[in-house]
């Protein structure tokens, strides 16, 4: 298993935990995902694109990993993440640039387990 597994893995427990103070807090949240998707008008691999972008901006690791796994599941190519990473780091510069390389290597690392 690799390190953003892990960490993604990491993040799952302790949203359980928290879960489990405030129970309609991730549930909430899960249905506030699948609002936007049953929309229709963004496919689920753009929703991912979106929330990495997001998840680089916030500076969160395992919210890049979780939705790097994501977009990696619905088809997303590296050559796309690239190009997310690169708006992201244009819109938020220096500090986006070094949490962009998080999300390559949360890309990079899945493909190696292929």
């Amino acid at each position: 298993m690799g390190k953003y597994e892990e960490l993604r893995r990491e993040y799952m427990k302790r949203k359980q935990k928290y879960a489990e103070v405030i129970p309609d807090l991730m549930p909430g949240i899960g249905k506030m995902t699948m609002a936007i998707a049953e929309t229709d008008i963004l496919d689920i691999k753009t929703m991912e694109m979106i929330f990495v972008a997001c998840a680089i901006a916030r500076h969160c690791e395992p919210c890049i990993a979780t939705h790097v796994k994501g977009f990696y599941d619905a088809g997303g190519t590296r050559e796309e993440l690239v190009a997310v990473i690169g708006v992201t780091v244009v819109m938020g510069g220096g500090p986006e640039a070094n949490y962009a390389s998080t999300a390559l290597e949360a890309y990079d690392e899945l493909l190696a387990e292929e």
